[in-house]
């Protein structure tokens, strides 16, 4: 194997963290090792396939077979300078394949052979549930499994026997387990927004998936501490859909929580679509009325209209043209804060310049924007 180590200062609390990348040398998988000064001195470590890792968000989560939900992912970078932040809009395919530790004794050949059908491309960081929609053939042990293939700009992405970086997820239940365990619980709500941040006066995608076997309906509401709005939902139509709010005003200012709240009716005239074929609780109906919820997140990104320009002059410029200061010299820096909406110079505009030794920013794993509030050397607030 081959080792590289990434080190970075975290001046405030006085300690240094490592991160060690050991690479395979098929030169795909990864072994990430974390040592940090808190808690027990063992290095907490992942095995990672290639240079994303995957989580697939199936909605909604249910080991239920027959009942279809639809599959959504998030991928994160395992490249050593940018490790663990989002990387949107990559390709994964998605399959749904046999436990090879598992049992699958409660499922016929002609259902196990339907498993080439439960396959599907999705794009990470959306929300298409409708685009992406697989079902548990029988009572079984299979895994959900997801494959990074390429990034947004159509890089391929390298992983073992070519397949790119896999992720996979346990997924059913067999028969045995079934028998131990009885169904006792509906299939829970999950609410997928179809992007993390939004501007004040967007309009939010909310997604989800109705897997519940009598008429639905809910409310939606979303605000922060100080606003509230809310929405109602008179119905959900069976299989996935989409809920819009907005636009979004004071009351997402700095960001709002969304909670969801579905109410499922008994169904009517005993209209009712196949039950999954698994043992029941004798404590459970799974035809009663109940409600369920969710809550997600939303980023809201506050207003910016001002445009920060900086010029530094220092007599002496590297090779890549940029500003050279030696130990012990001086430089002249430029600040210009221009009104983004006017393209008037901004009057009383307040700036904060930061200044840190290039070789410090060198050693951190992190872009300068996360830096700023680690490691400050000088701070100079300007009047413009």
């Amino acid at each position: 194997m081959q080792c590289q180590s990434n080190v970075w200062l975290h001046m405030s609390a006085h300690f240094i963290q490592h991160t060690f990348f050991l690479t395979a040398p098929d030169g795909h998988h990864q072994l990430h090792c974390h040592i940090s000064p808190h808690g027990p001195l063992s290095p907490a470590c992942s095995i990672a396939e290639g240079p994303v890792s995957i989580t697939l968000i199936p909605a909604p989560a249910t080991d239920l077979p027959g009942v279809p939900f639809g599959v959504a992912a998030t991928t994160a970078s395992n490249e050593n300078a940018d490790f663990g932040q989002k990387v949107p809009g990559v390709q994964v395919s998605v399959s749904i394949i046999r436990n090879a530790t598992g049992s699958v004794e409660g499922c016929s050949s002609t259902q196990l052979a339907s498993l080439s059908n439960q396959r599907c491309s999705i794009v990470s960081g959306g929300n298409d549930l409708a685009g992406c929609q697989l079902v548990l053939p029988c009572a079984g042990d299979f895994l959900l499994r997801g494959c990074a293939t390429a990034f947004a700009n159509g890089t391929k992405i390298p992983g073992p026997a070519g397949t790119g970086a896999c992720a996979e997820t346990p997924i059913g239940r067999n028969v045995t387990t079934w028998a131990q365990s009885p169904w006792s619980a509906q299939p829970g709500l999950v609410v997928l927004s179809d992007k993390a941040n939004y501007s004040l006066g967007d309009t939010a995608v909310l997604a989800l998936q109705n897997p519940w076997w009598g008429p639905t309906s809910g409310m939606v509401v979303w605000g922060n501490r100080l606003r509230q709005q809310r929405k109602l939902v008179a119905s959900i139509p069976h299989g996935p859909s989409t809920v819009k709010i907005g636009p979004l005003g004071p009351e997402c200012r700095g960001g709002c929580q969304v909670t969801l709240v579905a109410a499922i009716a008994r169904p009517r005239n005993g209209a009712v679509a196949p039950l999954p074929s698994v043992p029941i609780s004798k404590l459970f109906d799974p035809l009663a009325p109940h409600t369920q919820t969710a809550t997600i997140s939303l980023g809201a990104l506050q207003d910016n209209a001002l445009n920060v320009a900086v010029a530094v002059a220092a007599g002496a410029t590297s090779a890549d043209g940029e500003a050279v200061v030696p130990p012990d010299g001086s430089a002249q820096i430029t600040v210009h804060v221009i009104d983004g909406l006017t393209g008037a110079p901004a009057r009383h505009a307040e700036v904060t310049l930061v200044v840190v030794d290039r070789a410090i920013l060198d050693l951190l794993d992190y872009p300068l924007q996360v830096g700023v509030s680690r490691i400050v050397y000088r701070v100079y607030f300007l009047r413009c």
